[in-house]
C-alpha cells in the first residue's frame, strides 16, 4: 500500500506580508505600540485639562483677591478713627461674612496672615466654630434596692437557727433547689433615752447575702417563713430607696383604704388591683410625702414592724418596708395584724 501524498499548502505562504513588503506603504505598528500611543494621548489630554483648570482657578483667585482688597480698603477707611480693638471685632465680622458668602477660606487665611493694617493679625482660634457636641447621656437612676441582699425580721428565739430555717423552707418549697447565702444578724441598738424602744422588742434584724440571680427565689419564701416561723422578709433598700418609699407611702395608704390591695414591688413601686381584678403597676399621681418625724432606717440597726409578708411571686416585703417605723405601721410592741386589710393587701 502506498502512502497518501500530502497536498501542498496553496496560497497561504504567498499571502503573508512582511514589514519590507513592497505592497505595504505604511510602517507596521503592533498592538502594544498602539496602546502606548493611546496612553500618551490620554496623558496629554489630562495635562491640558489640568492646565486649564489651574488657569481658571488662578483667575478666580485673582478676582477674589481683588474683592478682598476692596473690602480691606473699606474696613481700613471705616476703622481709621477707631482703636485697634474695635477694628479687630469688625475684622472678625468681615471674615464671618466672607465665609457665609462662599469665599475660599484659604484666601481669607492668606489675608489673615498678612494682617489687617488697621487691626493687626487676627487670632485664628476665634474663627473655628467647635463641632456640635452631642448632649451628654442622662445620669443613671439612683440605686434604690440592694440586688444582693434581703432583710429579715426574725424572732429572737430563732436568730441562731436562721440559716437552718431558711434552708429547710427552701427545701420544702422548692425541692432540689440549692442556693448559697450568708446570714449576718445585726447588733441590736439600745433605744434612745426617753423613747419607746423598738417596734418589736422580741425580734432582731438579720441581713441575708446571696447572688443577685438568687434574690428573687429567696424573696418569694416570705409567706412560708412568716406562716411557720413568724419571720418577715423585707427589701434591703438604699438611702435613696428609703426616702422614695417614704414619699410614696401616703399613696400606698390611700390605696389600702380604697380596698385596692396595694403591694410593694421592687422595693419602691406600688401595684394595685383594678376594678377588673387585674393587678397593675401604679404610675401616678402620687400623694404628698409622708409627714416628717423620727423614723428608723430599715438598713440600720433597728427597723419598724411590718404589717404582713409577700407570698407567691411577690417580693415578699413587709408593709412597713425597709424604712422601718414608716407612718401607718402597727403600734410598738404589737405583732403584725392578721386581718384582711393587712394580709390580703400583700398576697
Amino acid at each position: 500500500m502506498g502512502t497518501p501524498s500530502r497536498s501542498p499548502k496553496s496560497g497561504k505562504k504567498g499571502n503573508k506580508r512582511t514589514i519590507n513588503s513592497p505592497g505595504r506603504e505604511e510602517p507596521y505598528i503592533s498592538k502594544a505600540q498602539k496602546l502606548d500611543a493611546q496612553v500618551v494621548a490620554r496623558r496629554q489630554e489630562l495635562r491640558a485639562e489640568a492646565t486649564a483648570a489651574s488657569q481658571q482657578a488662578a483667575m478666580e483667585a485673582a478676582q477674589n483677591a481683588t474683592t478682598l482688597q476692596e473690602l480691606k480698603g473699606i474696613i481700613q477707611s471705616f476703622c481709621s478713627d477707631f482703636d485697634a480693638k474695635l477694628a479687630r471685632h469688625i475684622g472678625l465680622m468681615c471674615r464671618k461674612i466672607l465665609l457665609l458668602l462662599g469665599f475660599d477660606s484659604s484666601l481669607i487665611d492668606q489675608l489673615e496672615e498678612q494682617g489687617w493694617q488697621a487691626a493687626g493679625p487676627l487670632p485664628r482660634d476665634q474663627f473655628h466654630v467647635p463641632p456640635h457636641a452631642p448632649p451628654p447621656p442622662p445620669p443613671p437612676p439612683p440605686l434604690v434596692l440592694h440586688p444582693d441582699r434581703l432583710l429579715l425580721e426574725v424572732p429572737v428565739a430563732c436568730v441562731a437557727d436562721t440559716a437552718k430555717i431558711v434552708e429547710q423552707t427552701l427545701a420544702t418549697a422548692r425541692p432540689g433547689a440549692r442556693i448559697n447565702f450568708d446570714v449576718m444578724p445585726r447588733t441590736p441598738k439600745a433605744p434612745a433615752t426617753g423613747g419607746g424602744g423598738r417596734a418589736r422588742p422580741e425580734t432582731r434584724l438579720v441581713d441575708v447575702y446571696m447572688m443577685p440571680s438568687s434574690r428573687k427565689s429567696l424573696a418569694t419564701l416570705g409567706g412560708e417563713l412568716f406562716r411557720r416561723h413568724g419571720i418577715v422578709v423585707r427589701d434591703a433598700l438604699t438611702r435613696a430607696g428609703v426616702e422614695l418609699r417614704r414619699q410614696r407611702y401616703a399613696t400606698y395608704a390611700r390605696l389600702r383604704e380604697e380596698q385596692k390591695r396595694p403591694r410593694w414591688e421592687n422595693g419602691v413601686d406600688v401595684s394595685y388591683v383594678n376594678q377588673a381584678g387585674v393587678r397593675m403597676l401604679y404610675t401616678g399621681p402620687w400623694d404628698g410625702p409622708a409627714p416628717s418625724g423620727p423614723q428608723n432606717n430599715g438598713n440600720g440597726g433597728s427597723g419598724g414592724s411590718g404589717s404582713g409578708t409577700g407570698a407567691g411571686g411577690g417580693a415578699g416585703s413587709a408593709v412597713g418596708g425597709a424604712a422601718g417605723g414608716v407612718p401607718g405601721a402597727p403600734p410598738r410592741g404589737v405583732a403584725p395584724p392578721t386581718g384582711p386589710s393587712a394580709m390580703e393587701a400583700n398576697r
